[in-house]
């Protein structure tokens, strides 16, 4: 199971910029886990997409809120 540190903060701009830090429950940093950005009402879209570096850290910037899936 992984699990975020960093929530994004989500407003009514244009874009969001999502970033954080994909670790296990016992706090393992998990590299090379891939997030994904899906929109909010039916969760079929992928608004984006990018996988954590060697030490677990992410960065996305969409355009919509979303809702984050992460496969690590």
């Amino acid at each position: 199971m992984a699990f975020l540190i960093g929530m994004p903060f989500f407003g009514y701009s244009q874009q969001v910029k999502i970033e954080g830090k994909v670790i296990d429950s016992s706090s393992k940093v998990l590299s090379n886990s891939i997030i994904i950005a899906s929109d909010t009402e039916s969760g079929n879209r992928i608004l984006g997409f990018n996988t954590s570096d060697l030490n677990g850290d992410f960065r996305l910037l969409i355009n919509l809120k979303a809702n984050l899936i992460v496969f690590g």
